[in-house]
């Protein structure tokens, strides 16, 4: 795996991240990609209206408004709200010059999407329609109002851009501040796809987040998997430090390479200084969606499984040269399987649920033991969530004689198969079934 990209050690809000995203499209200013005092500051409402005219404007319109209290700065852009009925100002000749609430510029929003309605009942239906940001602050700031533009124009960016954008490194610290566990456990999934470091979370929740924290960590442990905890659907060791006298927890988060691949699709950040192995995951991504042919999970779950068995091929680590025993670690790892398809169990279950996670499809990596002629050794296979249900899968087995047997079981007869292992097969990814 190429070398780690890394911005400072500065930390990073979810807002700070939004407003750097942002900037690397051209929406905001250069500047905006390190974390700014600016993004916590409140917006004005000339400020809401040139934001929203770089992020969705169209230069080459020619537009007016009758008010007389803009500046000339800020006069295209609210020119252009005004013609699209966007904002109608304070008065017939006044935009007004205060700072903008959040119900304010989300009415704005809901307005450029064409949506008609009472803007008292603005943040009521922005939710409804799915516009409702992870990470907002307690008061309205640029940082907030990048969260929300975020939500529109990601995917338009993804896949509208005509050439390839000058991204920027993962950041390594980011600081959350949820007022719930259930905000908690959002806000470390979306830090979590920036990669970081460090996540430091402060709030009155932390009691319940480290709780939480516990109840998978006590389940690895009782497997010997250290501090390997497989919280929150994600590839990575969570080892945390809760200061009570400073009312937060930070987490120490090392991320193994599956859920760095899965993050470096990201078409703003970068998780490696050369992209040589991102490029290779993403075609092979690319073919595995394509043979899916259908955005069902199911469809997806063969057509991956049908990708993979097709490249790969079973190969100890262990070669001989001159008599002396080589060892190669890309037999286990994603890593391998795109260089030359010549993996081991683990390295099946790696890019299995590359493909998974990155396809939003929940899985895990299941360390357990299975039966050999040398006795009981250690065997890796996934389990994978479909329709709400977790469910067995082992590539490695299906491509060594046996095509179908052990697609999609429940625990029971994963145990009967010779596959066993005692923390998956209980609480949170316990399979209950077989598949239909």
């Amino acid at each position: 795996m190429t070398a780690a990209a890394r911005l400072t050690y500065e930390g990073y809000t979810l807002g700070d991240l939004a407003a750097a995203r942002l900037a690397v499209y051209g929406i905001l200013d250069e500047k905006m990609k390190t974390p700014r005092e600016e993004t916590k500051l409140p917006l004005s409402r000339e400020d809401a209206a040139a934001v929203l005219y770089a992020a969705f404007g169209d230069e080459e319109e020619s537009c007016t408004s009758p008010f007389l209290d803009i500046e000339d700065e800020y006069a295209e852009a609210v020119a252009w709200a005004y013609s699209r009925g966007i904002t109608n100002g304070v008065s017939e000749t006044e935009f007004g010059l205060g700072n903008i609430t959040q119900a304010e510029f989300v009415t704005m929003l809901l307005r450029y999407m064409g949506y008609c309605f009472e803007w008292e009942n603005a943040l009521e239906l922005a939710e409804s329609v799915g516009l409702s940001p992870v990470g907002l602050s307690d008061g309205f700031c640029l940082g907030d109002a990048a969260l929300y533009i975020q939500c529109l124009v990601d995917d338009d960016i993804q896949l509208n851009k005509e050439e390839s954008l000058e991204q920027i490194p993962f950041p390594y610290i980011i600081i959350l501040t949820p007022n719930s566990l259930e905000e908690a456990e959002t806000q470390i999934q979306l830090a979590s796809t920036y990669l970081p470091t460090f996540i430091t979370v402060y709030g009155d929740c932390l009691p319940d987040v480290y709780a939480r924290y516990r109840e998978y960590w006590e389940m690895s442990e009782s497997q010997s998997f250290e501090t390997e905890v497989w919280w929150l659907g994600l590839t990575a060791k969570f080892s945390p430090v809760y200061d009570t006298d400073k009312d937060e927890i930070t987490f120490y988060v090392c991320w193994d390479e599956v859920w760095r691949l899965v993050c470096d699709a990201d078409d703003a950040f970068t998780a490696f200084e050369e992209d040589t192995v991102t490029q290779l995951a993403d075609a092979f991504y690319a073919e595995c969606i394509a043979a899916a042919a259908s955005d069902d999970d199911y469809d997806i779950v063969m057509a991956a499984k049908q990708c993979i068995l097709r490249r790969a091929s079973y190969a100890s680590p262990i070669s001989y040269e001159d008599g002396t025993a080589l060892y190669s670690s890309s037999a286990h790892s994603v890593l391998g399987f795109l260089q030359n398809g010549q993996i081991v169990c683990d390295g099946y279950s790696a890019v299995f649920i590359y493909v998974m996670l990155r396809a939003g499809i929940p899985g895990v990596e299941v360390i357990g033991s299975t039966e050999s002629e040398n006795g009981k050794v250690n065997h890796t296979w996934n389990k994978v969530k479909i329709d709400g249900k977790w469910y067995n899968i082992d590539l490695c087995w299906a491509d060594t004689g046996h095509p179908t047997r052990y697609d999609l079981k429940s625990d029971e007869a994963y145990s009967r198969l010779s596959h066993w292992d005692s923390a998956f097969a209980s609480g949170a990814y316990a399979a209950a079934e077989n598949y239909r």
